[in-house]
């Protein structure tokens, strides 16, 4: 099987079969060094011995050059670093770079200083070409690879900032403009604010309406225990009277009582004497 690529307007073309190009449908294989295998396993190697440099903290080596790493005062402030996320091992520049924040934190509050807000750009690492003065000093300029590596990579992150905080003012004048802003505030109202403050004055009023009932219940109540108050005082007096009475009315009878038993024995007494006299 054979593809023939040719121009259907050209009409030139058609003719001339011989002269289109055909290609071939059969799968392109190159021959490989017999070394190159050995050569990716190489790699990889020298990759897992980078990541596992620096006690274990798996940091990109270009993250590493690029973002400074915190003292090891830091690390034993703060153990934040230590539960972060690792991803899996699938983003080793995002795990990376969330350790970097969290012992940059970290050292803020060490130092007493407020730690940056997590939005802010990222502190990078001096630029060595600039700081030089753009010139590159020494005679042996194979040393200063590393140094132009970092001042590339540092220029480029920060003509990229540069050129999205641009981008982002160019869409923000264009777009948010204030009738937009406004008719958000009004959308975020009648969405969120408007529906949020009736369910609370709602909820408001069936509050007030459960302790009006209250309220009344409770107030039915206590005229109802201040009048069995006073029923039990006043019966508690008509107890004590009624103690007091009978009290009284027992006196009285012990008295009678006293006073007939010395009435019977003055009279006996008095019919023995009549009797001796008669005899």
């Amino acid at each position: 099987m054979a593809l023939v690529v040719h121009d259907d307007d050209d009409k030139s073309s058609l003719p001339r079969a011989t002269e289109s190009i055909v290609l071939d449908a059969l799968p392109y294989v190159e021959n490989l060094d017999p070394d190159y295998e050995q050569y990716a396993m190489s790699l990889i190697e020298d990759e897992l011995q980078q990541q596992h440099l620096g006690g274990g903290e798996a940091e990109h080596p270009m993250l590493r050059r690029l973002i400074p790493l915190a003292t090891s005062s830091s690390r034993e402030y703060t153990d934040l670093a230590s539960t972060a996320p690792d991803f899996g091992g699938k983003a080793p520049i995002a795990a990376s770079a969330y350790k970097s924040l969290m012992e940059r934190q970290a050292q803020a509050e060490e130092s007493g200083v407020a730690a940056p807000p997590v939005f802010r750009e990222w502190s990078l690492r001096p630029d060595p070409i600039a700081e030089n003065g753009g010139s590159i000093q020494g005679e042996d300029k194979e040393r200063n690879i590393p140094d132009l590596q970092t001042s590339i990579a540092t220029s480029k992150i920060k003509l990229e900032q540069e050129r999205l905080r641009l981008v982002n003012l160019e869409l923000h004048q264009q777009f948010e403009t204030r009738q937009r802003y406004t008719a958000y505030h009004n959308q975020l109202e009648s969405q969120y604010l408007t529906p949020m403050t009736q369910a609370l004055e709602s909820q408001r009023m069936k509050v007030d309406g459960i302790n009006a009932t209250r309220m009344e219940e409770q107030e039915v109540a206590m005229r109802k225990l201040e009048g069995l108050t006073r029923k039990w005082d006043s019966l508690v007096d008509k107890n004590r009277r009624l103690g007091r009475a009978i009290g009284g009315l027992e006196g009285e009878v012990e008295d009678l009582k006293q006073s007939a038993g010395d009435g019977v024995l003055e009279g006996g007494a008095m019919d023995v004497a009549e009797v001796s006299k008669e005899t």
